[in-house]
């Protein structure tokens, strides 16, 4: 390695480790909808957990780890001056590295920079020049750089259950670069394709001259990015080869035929640099290995005869345009592929993958002898070398290969992972910890983990390098009977889909924050300050209430499992800011003094499970929304008991759909607006609670209801209801360039309204809402003199 890459390598290098110094939430506590850490893990594993990978204890840490970049650069600077022009790089002895770097550094002592002379002069010369020391630095960083990421748990976001429309077992997920898009096709022959947010774009049926529709069963498949095709095995020994595009149409391209077994695993490669090379390859239901190279992917994976006269008059007709090849024709025919074969093992072929950097076919199946094969392929020569890998004890259902760490991993039928080395019979490392068959295995390439799924719905993750189990997640899919399993992983995404029959699912690894300092460990739901304490109090999805100081930011108190496993939905503090309100979705209101003491327990919905938007402490009342027509009140009178019923508000219902959200002007005349699902905002005497006035963000004209005295019920029922004084006016919002536009029932949805205290009386604009249509308004909210 030259002295300027390595230069910049070390800079790279130190760059990528500096964002792992950064204080960071430690993810060590696992998603309770995804599983708990494995019980009897190492120490290791837990205080690797406990952020002393991340960030060591800076204090204790070794002096290469310790340097920065302004220090390396200073040290560059300071050996060339000892260079002089000369060819060789000049050497420093022991006495002359010490004293350099403790002449330079602010960092380290003199017996470190003695031990690191030591570490870096392996061969005992006595001496050392600047490549061996950037080469030591180099080799330590990226050794820290992997065991970070191999030691961090994947923080996985809630699995989220894709809506397709298959009907049987998916057969393979694939991502097509070229489409931007999700690919599926499951055994009866339905593609389906997703849009990066999972969202279905298209679906149709494979079809084939072969048989009938209903009569269709495709083995697998596999899409060829270079070329924009797709390569189906059918039980009717048979591969078909059909354009993909986003319309789906499916026009069959080319058809091998003549197969002597029905081909039951694909898979494909290119070279990224000349993607005109590239290689096809099967197994088959006889245990044969098959292999096709084409030298012009991009232009045609085989060359088409030449046509006469009545073959031009044959090609204008449908379903006439797919080229039939015969797999005995192949060596004999088309210039641009070639074909070989071998057999591998004594059973079903259950995977089989091209490895170009070791020119060889890794094949597995379950028979219990040659369950997993290498076919090595001997340059300038069609000799082809069979290994047998030494699997004990049963078959292998599938395998991954990993090109940075150079190992295989199998799926064993045993409940064991085996890890081998290409090279070696014997596995070099053995994963247990399955009480099941595993059936799918699939590496982290830039984490250096192992995704292993068993026959009892378990996935675990593995560090490779310790080989160890660093994570649990049960119960991805419910108790049933064993059917076909199918998985991927995106790396660019870092998305991991799995398909259990028809079912698909996916799970995503949460992005690593390395730049800030994160408060709670799940989504935020609500921040208040408190005046009085001069303190922010926030609350959390999972019932977890922190209390900060404003100007230092330290954490004072925390209070956790408010609502036990019920989700929190929002927080308010009472008039004099010495109680805390907090509202979940089991329908409860909890209210809190500052040291975490629960006084009274307000049941909104009568014990039963509601949604409660937002709460508002009132004199003497509490006022709670969100799951009905009807504002919910609780009077102080009836604060005698823990648990306390709703009271009746006297105002009624004024709404047509649900409350969202409410807020109150703490100045006379002490008006309370309440905004609905259905975009209307009702205003209200706060004291009276009656409704003063009716506001609409559905249109641009709005009408507003006023009325000047409140009529008796009597006068309500009566026909000459109109003629009691009641009078309409048309209001419009002061700011508001809106044009009419149809909207979504979300889009008329009011989710704020906030008065603006500080606005007089007779001054206007003091009520402002927001809601689903991404509209801020202004409103004049007092009565009309």
């Amino acid at each position: 390695m030259s002295r300027k890459s390595s230069n910049e390598s070390i800079l790279h290098t130190k760059s990528s480790l500096n964002m792992y110094a950064t204080p960071a939430q430690t993810n060590l506590n696992i998603s309770p909808n995804l599983g708990n850490k494995e019980p009897g893990m190492s120490k290791v594993q837990v205080t690797i957990n406990d952020n002393n990978l991340k960030e060591e204890n800076f204090s204790n840490a070794q002096l290469e780890f310790k340097l920065g970049i302004k220090d390396l650069e200073i040290l560059k600077i300071v050996f060339d001056s000892f260079q002089n022009d000369q060819e060789e790089l000049y050497q420093l002895n022991k006495e002359e590295f010490v004293s350099v770097l403790n002449n330079n550094l602010t960092i380290g002592t003199e017996p470190e920079y003695e031990e690191l002379f030591d570490n870096i002069d392996v061969t005992q010369s006595g001496y050392v020049d600047w490549d061996k020391f950037t080469n030591y630095l180099l080799i330590m960083l990226y050794e820290s750089d992997d065991k970070i990421k191999a030691f961090s748990i994947p923080n996985w976001k809630p699995v989220k259950n894709i809506y397709n429309l298959h009907r049987d077992s998916i057969k393979r997920i694939e991502y097509a670069k070229n489409l931007t898009r999700y690919l599926t096709i499951s055994k009866e022959g339905t593609c389906c394709l997703f849009d990066r947010n999972l969202n279905m774009t298209n679906h149709a049926r494979i079809h084939t001259d072969s048989c009938r529709t209903k009569d269709l069963w495709v083995t697998d498949f596999v899409h060829l990015q270079n070329a924009n095709k797709i390569v189906l095995a059918l039980t009717t020994k048979e591969i078909t080869i059909y354009e993909l595009n986003t319309k789906l149409e499916f026009n069959c391209q080319y058809r091998i035929h003549n197969l002597r077994a029905t081909p039951l695993c694909l898979d494909y490669w290119f070279d990224p640099n000349n993607p005109n090379d590239s290689i096809l390859t099967w197994g088959d239901t006889a245990g044969c290995i098959h292999k096709i190279f084409f030298n012009s992917a991009t232009i045609s994976l085989f060359e088409r005869p030449a046509t006469n006269a009545n073959d031009m008059k044959n090609q204008n007709k449908p379903n006439d345009t797919s080229l039939d090849i015969s797999i005995n024709e192949i060596k004999e025919k088309y210039k641009n592929a070639v074909y070989v074969n071998y057999r591998a093992h004594n059973a079903w072929v259950r995977q089989v993958k091209w490895i170009n950097n070791l020119d060889a076919i890794v094949s597995c199946a379950t028979s219990n002898k040659q369950s997993l094969t290498i076919g090595w392929f001997v340059k300038k020569s069609s000799q082809i070398k069979v290994t047998h890998m030494n699997v004990s004890n049963g078959g292998v259902n599938g395998f991954d290969y990993d090109e940075n760490l150079k190992i295989i991993a199998t799926a064993n039928q045993n409940t064991l992972v085996n890890l081998f080395n290409p090279y070696v019979h014997e596995p070099n490392g053995i994963l247990k910890g399955h009480s099941a068959m595993v059936l799918a295995v699939r590496f982290m390439p830039a984490r250096s983990q192992l995704i292993t799924f068993s026959a009892d719905r378990l996935i675990r993750i593995w560090n490779v390098q310790l080989q160890i189990c660093i994570q649990r997640i049960p119960n991805i899919f419910p108790k049933g009977p064993d059917v076909d399993t199918s998985c991927f992983y995106d790396e660019s995404t870092m998305r991991f889909f799995i398909a259990f029959r028809y079912t698909l699912l996916m799970m995503e690894i949460k992005p690593e924050i390395t730049d800030r300092v994160m408060s709670h460990s799940n989504s935020v739901v609500c921040a208040k300050y408190n005046k009085n304490m001069n303190q922010v109090v926030s609350v959390s999805q999972d019932g977890t209430m922190y209390m900060w100081l404003l100007e230092s930011g330290q954490r004072v108190k925390t209070f956790s499992e408010l609502h036990d496993n019920y989700e929190v939905i929002t927080m308010d503090f009472d008039e004099t800011k010495t109680r805390i309100l907090t509202a979940a979705s089991d329908g409860l209101i909890k209210i809190w003094d500052l040291n975490g003491n629960c006084y009274h327990k307000l049941e909104a919905n009568s014990g039963q499970n509601c949604e409660v938007g937002q709460i508002l402490s009132l004199k003497r009342r509490i006022v709670a929304v969100g799951w009905q027509k009807a504002i919910t009140i609780f009077r102080d009178n009836m604060m005698n008991n823990n648990i306390v019923k709703p009271t009746d508000w006297k105002g009624k219902e004024e709404h047509d759909e649900d409350i969202l959200c409410a807020d109150i002007m703490l100045n006379p005349p002490l008006l309370l607006a309440t905004g609905g699902f259905d975009g209307d905002i009702v205003i209200w005497n706060s004291v009276t609670e009656h409704p003063i006035r009716h506001l609409s963000a559905r249109k641009r004209v709005l009408s507003a209801k006023i009325w000047l005295k409140e009529p008796s019920m009597a006068a309500r029922t009566s026909k000459n209801y109109k003629s009691l004084g009641r009078r309409f006016s048309k209001i419009e919002p002061v700011v508001d360039t809106e044009r009419f536009i149809k909207q979504n029932d979300f889009g008329f949805a009011i989710t704020c309204v906030k008065f603006l205290n500080t606005r007089t009386h007779g001054k206007s604009c003091n009520l402002v809402s927001c809601g689903g249509n991404g509209w801020v308004r202004f409103w004049e909210a007092y009565l009309e003199s």
